[in-house]
């Protein structure tokens, strides 16, 4: 049995989803004075971002990114440039502001800007080379980060600046 389409709109094809951003960049560190500041420190705190914190009771990891609570409450809003002045803020923002800068970072290239990033993978390579303290001279770190929400069409507009 051959089944035939009669009508064009049976062949419709229909939006099913849409992604996060997906940013893929390397970043180098170059020895001038100290290869331990210049290199090994940032390349130490770049590859702790996609990495889990323990939790208080020692036995629990703490995943990265906001809570699905702080995601659906919009505490942190994706893909916006910060507008002006932050207010003060009280305990418990500090709290959430302490947890969400080890959660998520916002990325700049240029003049486009990426709110709400989870890094997922930061891969670090150094030279053998090394300096008299036995520290590598150059570092590279290719990182892998995503927005914490799906891209729309507003935001791609205002991270190109075309509103």
């Amino acid at each position: 049995m051959v089944f035939r389409v009669i009508w064009m709109q049976m062949g419709y094809q229909i939006w099913k989803s849409t992604e996060p951003i997906l940013l893929q960049f390397s970043l180098e560190f170059y020895y001038t004075y100290d290869a331990h500041i210049e290199v090994v420190k940032p390349i130490n705190l770049l590859c702790r971002l996609p990495l889990p914190d323990v939790g208080k009771d020692k036995g629990n990891l703490v995943p990265l990114g906001p809570s699905v609570l702080e995601a659906i409450a919009g505490t942190k809003e994706s893909n916006m440039p910060p507008s002006g002045e932050a207010p003060a803020p009280s305990e418990i923002e500090e709290e959430v502001t302490k947890k969400s800068a080890n959660s998520y970072v916002n990325i700049r290239v240029g003049n486009m800007t990426f709110m709400g990033c989870i890094i997922e993978s930061a891969e670090p390579t150094f030279s053998k080379y090394v300096d008299e303290d036995n520290y590598p001279i150059y570092g590279k770190v290719v990182m892998r980060a995503m927005t914490m929400y799906t891209a729309t069409k507003e935001d791609i507009d205002r991270i190109m600046g075309m509103v």
